[in-house]
């Protein structure tokens, strides 16, 4: 119940998160999103409060949420290998039916700003 947590967290499903202020790309602690709708309609629940979630597979809010030799994409919360757009013969992206995109990373909190990443075709 809302009222069991402490202030600056939400209930969310029985368990107390960190608020955030509801923009998707607001940094979370690393492994966690910020959901603008994770708290539902419950007896002693607020409806609909922003708080940090589980990031599921692939999803980011900085590059600390990402594996290995991965970036986050920031604008749009995917995770994505690193690559070398400079140099045509990075094959990195090819190996994924991807092509290697200049300057896709956004600055965000705990994000490099303008690296280069694989997108989809």
């Amino acid at each position: 119940m809302q009222g069991d947590c402490p202030p600056s967290s939400a209930c969310v499903d029985g368990e107390c998160r960190l608020a955030c202020d509801g923009d998707p790309f607001t940094p979370c602690p690393e492994g966690e999103i910020c959901d603008d709708c994770a708290t539902s309609s419950c007896p002693g629940c607020l409806d609909c409060v922003a708080a940090c979630v589980d990031a599921g597979p692939g999803q980011c809010d900085d590059h600390d949420d990402c594996g290995e030799g991965q970036l986050c994409v920031y604008g749009l919360g995917i995770c994505s290998v690193e690559c070398d757009a400079d140099d045509p013969g990075d094959s990195t992206c090819q190996a994924l039916g991807q092509d290697c995109s200049p300057c896709q990373t956004s600055s965000c909190p705990g994000c490099e700003d303008c690296r280069d990443v694989c997108v989809p075709i």
